[in-house]
């Protein structure tokens, strides 16, 4: 019979199984966060991030494309296409900015998964 510690790693494993999740490296190498898988939507795989040490590196790009969404949110609601059309365009100039900055996504073995748009808005992610 297992014991308590065996039957706790084995709930942990199974719940990684269920949820894997990858590590997101910066592009000086560091990792920024484990990537959390939550779904799909083709072609888009979407999740949560969950920051490790270096993330506070790039927070604050992250966090400006989450007002910027907000804020074009707020302006579609009201009606105001101009303002909505302003966020929107300054939110998708960051967003490219992340793409192209060389984040990689590594698997569990270490292998690297490819991407060709990957958008992190404050701690989401979304990637095809």
């Amino acid at each position: 019979m297992p014991t308590r510690e065996e039957k706790k790693k084995l709930k942990e494993k199974a719940r990684e199984r269920s949820n894997p999740s990858f590590n997101l490296l910066g592009p000086d190498g560091k990792e920024v966060a484990k990537v959390l898988y939550k779904g799909f939507d083709f072609p888009w795989l979407y999740g949560n991030l969950q920051p490790s040490e270096n993330f506070s590196d790039y927070s604050e790009l992250f966090e400006k494309v989450s007002s910027l969404k907000k804020l074009e949110e707020e302006s579609s609601e009201s009606g105001n296409e101009e303002l909505e059309e302003k966020y929107s365009d300054e939110a998708r100039n960051i967003l490219n900015k992340i793409s192209d900055m060389g984040f990689k996504i590594l698997n569990r073995k270490g292998e690297e998964i490819k991407y060709t748009t990957f958008n992190i808005v404050g701690l989401e992610w979304e990637y095809k």
